[in-house]
């Protein structure tokens, strides 16, 4: 066979080829002249939109009478330079594509223009999934900062920015007020592990405040480290408030019983702990939902990352493609051959084959990590919508399922947890509340496993009661403790671990709702509380 008419054959499979993988990628080719006419169509294209020949381009992709307002043809010859556009193509339903406009000359000297366009639906929703994530993190108020993994410095949110105002690389020399504390921090989560604890920092205008800090890595689905994070959370207040009132009640009890305005201070003094106690409660909640909302972004950031890369591989790709192409359409088939035998040697080397299988991969697992953070922004939500007061018809299974997920970031490292939730019917209560003494038996069962063990959750129908069994393979409470545990400011763990105050407020909700919460223990084997409401529910006036 003659080299010419075997180059020719060669470059019409070799087009035949290209013409196949812009298909499967849904990637367009079209060539266009200065006067906006259609050169060429590619198969897959003409397919969908029919016959191009003696077609302007805006009539045939964009059913319109005139140009596209946004087209980039225009800019493209004026310029002589590449020019990338976005735009909605109406007849696939608004599907939108990245328009690379690329000016050339053929073999007479006049200018044409090729389009390459991609597909951008998805990168389009991830973009989107991604400004959600940024807001969410701009909307906390957990003051989140943010590291590259050799320790440099790199973002902080709105709530970062007021507390400790705008700093540099090295938050270690300085926020932290003991730099062998930040030093200690930072070598536990480069080194990939987790640090948990009150610090002491130096805020903007200079005073200290009282951190609570998470601080962990974010890693990368082969378990390298993308990042580093810190959660801070302000308690400098709410320790001041606690000392305060601590001291107060101290005072109020060794004065006269029998004072009546003594008595009214002591229950004033009683009641602001117990809203104190709940709002730790709720801030050791949101540390936790950042927690889990930061990992699936972290990998959210390392697909997008390679995403790119192999866009750019398929756009320069698409950019020989186009070359071979106009040297055919030129009739010049030894330049085409040429460029094919470099394209196939291009091909091999970059592994598009590979590429092309890993990008629907990266795009299922990024979109199941998005899936991730809107289940917990919706327990989130549920779980932080107020009563106003009202009572409603509730399922305690559903209430159960979503205290369990808010929670998972505190039982996920100490115990395996067992659900077995039965069949019982709804009743009238106080939702939020009952997820309340919920949220306060899981925290303690898994806080009562000091390395590895068991949290089973229960429910059931005895009688007229709905039984909700929290049960925990932990320490155990002793027997002299156990006729204390629901008394107010009681508690077992150490100092500043706790007001002693969740199961006092678990015990008055519970008998609020005309139920029972009873307890069983024994130390070495653990404990289980069961909490009874009546299946008639709350009554009118209750």
């Amino acid at each position: 066979m003659p080299d010419g008419k075997r180059a020719e054959e060669d470059a019409g499979e070799l087009l035949r080829q290209i013409e196949f993988i812009l298909g499967a990628t849904k990637t367009g080719l079209d060539i266009i002249d200065s006067q906006l006419n259609l050169r060429y169509v590619d198969p897959e294209w003409a397919q969908i939109y029919g016959d191009w020949k003696g077609r302007k381009c805006y009539e045939y992709f964009m059913d319109r009478d005139s140009p596209c307002p946004a087209c980039g043809i225009p800019e493209a010859l004026r310029t002589k330079q590449v020019c990338v556009t976005q735009e909605l193509l109406p007849k696939e339903g608004n599907r939108p594509i990245q328009v690379t406009t690329i000016p050339y000359q053929d073999k007479h000297g006049d200018w044409l223009i090729a389009e390459i366009n991609v597909d951008i639906t998805q990168v389009t929703e991830l973009q989107a999934h991604l400004h959600l994530f940024k807001m969410a993190v701009e909307a906390s108020t957990d003051a989140i900062g943010m590291a590259h993994p050799d320790g440099r410095h790199f973002y902080q949110n709105k709530a970062f920015n007021e507390l400790f105002g705008k700093i540099g690389e090295s938050p270690v020399n300085e926020v932290y007020v003991d730099q062998k504390v930040g030093e200690a921090v930072f070598a536990t989560i480069m080194a990939g592990g987790e640090w948990s604890g009150a610090v002491q920092m130096r805020a903007a205008d200079k005073t200290l405040r009282d951190i609570v800090l998470r601080a962990y890595p974010t890693k990368d689905e082969h378990g390298g480290i993308t990042a580093l994070v810190g959660l801070h959370l302000d308690i400098t207040e709410q320790r001041r408030a606690q000392e305060e009132m601590l001291e107060t009640y101290r005072k109020l009890e060794a004065a006269n019983a029998q004072s009546e305005q003594s008595l009214r201070n002591l229950k004033q003094a009683q009641s602001q702990l117990l809203q104190s106690e709940k709002m730790a409660s709720i801030g050791q909640l949101a540390a936790g939902v950042a927690h889990e909302i930061n990992n699936p972004i972290g990998f959210i950031f390392s697909n997008m990352n390679t995403l790119r890369e192999y866009i750019s591989d398929i756009k320069q790709f698409t950019q020989q493609a186009t070359e071979i192409t106009s040297l055919l359409a030129a009739g010049d088939n030894a330049a085409a051959a040429g460029k094919a035998v470099f394209l196939q040697a291009w091909m091999k080397d970059a592994d598009l084959g590979y590429i092309l299988g890993d990008i629907d991969k990266l795009v299922a697992e990024t979109v199941d990590g998005a899936e991730r953070v809107r289940k917990i922004v919706l327990d989130l939500r549920t779980f932080s919508r107020a009563d106003q007061g009202a009572k409603s018809t509730a399922d305690i299974n559903a209430g159960l399922q979503s205290t369990i997920n808010l929670c998972w970031n505190e039982l996920k490292y100490r115990c395996t947890v067992i659900k077995d939730l039965g069949d019982i019917p709804e009743i009238v209560c106080y939702p939020m509340k009952l997820n309340q003494v919920f949220m306060n038996l899981i925290v303690n069962a898994a806080q009562a496993i000091k390395d590895k063990g068991t949290v089973t959750i229960r429910t059931f129908q005895e009688g007229g009661w709905i039984c909700v069994q929290v049960s925990d393979t932990g320490c155990g409470i002793a027997k002299e403790n156990i006729a204390k545990v629901f008394d107010p400011f009681f508690t077992t763990k150490p100092v500043g671990k706790g007001t002693g105050l969740g199961l006092s407020i678990a015990y008055g909700i519970v008998t609020e709702h005309g139920g029972k919460i009873d307890i069983e223990s024994e130390i070495g084997k653990g404990t289980t509380f069961t909490v009874r409401l009546p299946v008639g529910g709350l009554q009118d006036g209750s």
